[in-house]
């Protein structure tokens, strides 16, 4: 269930305006960021997730604070160790968030 939960979330973050980030070269319809990685699991703090596509890598990744931290870093932003909120404070949503990196 959480790996379905993070599959979808993932879609769900990288398309707050209905157009979806979505892989070049994949099969109509199995192209979104979760698709790609459909089934590529691992254990995260004890809890299954599954990974998503990562342009930057070209590969599959399953997201950690190091992952967060380096893509806000090529973003021009820094969590100067206060979390998302030294990115922004309140955090309104996470799909503002995203729109605004």
């Amino acid at each position: 269930m959480t790996s379905t939960f993070c599959h979808e979330l993932v879609e769900m973050c990288s398309d707050p305006k209905g157009d979806a980030w979505t892989v070049n070269g994949q099969p109509s319809g199995l192209d979104e960021i979760g698709d790609v990685c459909n089934l590529l699991d691992a254990a995260l703090g004890g809890v299954n997730v599954e990974s998503y596509w990562s342009i930057f890598d070209q590969a599959c990744l399953i997201p950690s604070a190091w992952s967060l931290r380096r893509t806000l870093a090529v973003a021009g932003k820094k969590l100067n160790g206060r979390g998302l909120r030294s990115v922004q404070d309140p955090i309104p949503s996470l799909n503002q968030l995203v729109i605004n990196l």
